[in-house]
């Protein structure tokens, strides 16, 4: 009969020697909801999950809805991944990599508003920006033992201010959305 998978008695009683190199061993989301305005770096996001696998590869997905317009405006994004409850102090170890080219030595992704040029941006603009990252196993304290509970945190500034999930004029009104931060772990 094609089609049907058989499950060994390890597998229905949950004891596996060693999941498969790629298995997706579990997702966890948070959400930001809030609408508010940020100048200095501030933690959004915290996701806390206990590794399933010995030395897995822990991959993120970050989706945030920031008011833009035509002013020098801008922000950053940085990702923390560590067993510590992550504070503001970053370190190069709890840095996650963004999985495209880019600058992490403070952050995982800068974007300038000035540089908007959009003739409809204004003060009630509302874009979407996302982006991707993963931990880094070949810099010490990435690498997390099985049962070892896990911090991923998603950290934003404005280089001025930060108009988050609601546009730079009003909130409470029809710009709105909602950030994000998905991670999955996967065996390695």
């Amino acid at each position: 009969m094609s089609g049907i998978i058989s499950v060994s008695p390890d597998m229905q009683s949950g004891i596996v020697g060693k999941f498969p190199t790629g298995q997706v061993l579990q997702v966890v989301r948070g959400v930001y909801k809030t609408q508010t305005s940020i100048t200095s770096s501030t933690k959004i996001i915290d996701v806390e999950l206990t590794a399933k696998g010995g030395s897995s590869t822990f991959f993120g997905h970050w989706s945030m809805q920031a008011g833009t317009s035509l002013d020098a405006e801008g922000f950053r994004v940085s990702m923390t991944i560590s067993t510590a409850v992550p504070s503001n102090s970053t370190t190069a170890s709890q840095m996650w990599e963004m999985t495209s080219p880019g600058d992490i030595q403070n952050y995982v992704f800068r974007y300038d508003l000035g540089n908007v040029t959009s003739s409809i941006a204004n003060e009630y603009t509302i874009d979407h920006f996302s982006g991707t990252v993963q931990n880094l196993p070949v810099i010490a304290n990435s690498t997390f033992a099985k049962g070892a509970t896990v911090h991923c945190a998603m950290w934003v500034q404005g280089e001025s201010t930060l108009y988050i999930n609601r546009c730079k004029a009003r909130v409470g009104a029809n710009e709105t959305g909602i950030t994000s931060l998905t991670v999955w772990e996967i065996a390695t």
